[in-house]
């Protein structure tokens, strides 16, 4: 698959905060939380609104399984989740790579 040209994110992709979504408010709420922060993270690197829109929402699901994790999985988990929406959106490996997370 050849990858898509996204521009580099300037910043962290914020997966602390996720996790205090996930601690601090009820799944339903903070799983809208997380998803519009996934979604302009998306579109901050330059992928498409069409592409954006397409992709599938398990954030509902994240932040159920989040509750009962300790900070350190929660943060592996998502950090991995979000690589994994970029590789089926076909971006680069070697952006994915090169991401960070906070």
């Amino acid at each position: 698959m050849v990858g898509i040209i996204v521009k580099p994110l300037g910043r962290p992709v914020r997966i602390s905060m996720i996790i205090g979504l996930a601690r601090k408010f009820p799944a339903e709420e903070a799983a809208h939380m997380a998803c519009d922060e996934l979604k302009g993270t998306l579109m901050e690197m330059g992928i498409g609104v069409r592409k954006v829109a397409t992709i599938e929402d398990v954030t509902l699901e994240g932040m159920r399984k989040a509750k009962g994790m300790t900070d350190q999985e929660a943060f592996d988990f998502f950090s991995e989740g979000f690589k994994l929406h970029l590789a089926k959106l076909g971006v680069s490996r070697s952006v994915i790579r090169d991401l960070r997370f906070e």
